[in-house]
């Protein structure tokens, strides 16, 4: 989910509204324990989350197929762009 909102009515914003709402509810009817706003950085989930985990990922493919290197490729290529651009940040 991605909520965009004009910060001068960050507190009237639907889509805060709306999460808050949804939240307020899973928890106490649903009985939910933990909620995730998967991954990113996104400035939005500093606000809602209590703690920030580190995910771990791991991608097999079969070196043996021209599929599984071409697979193994893009990985490796978006492993070095998300570096580069952390570096720059």
């Amino acid at each position: 989910m991605k909520l965009a909102y004009n910060p001068e009515y960050k507190k009237l914003s639907v889509g805060t509204l709306l999460s808050a709402y949804m939240i307020e509810h899973v928890i106490s009817m649903d009985k939910v324990a933990t909620i995730d706003y998967l991954t990113g950085e996104d400035d939005y989930k500093k606000d809602w989350m209590g703690e920030k985990r580190t995910l771990y990922g791991i991608q097999l493919s079969n070196s043996r197929s021209l599929l599984g290197n071409f697979a193994a490729f893009i990985n490796r290529v978006g492993t070095a762009y998300r570096a580069s651009r952390r570096r720059l940040i």
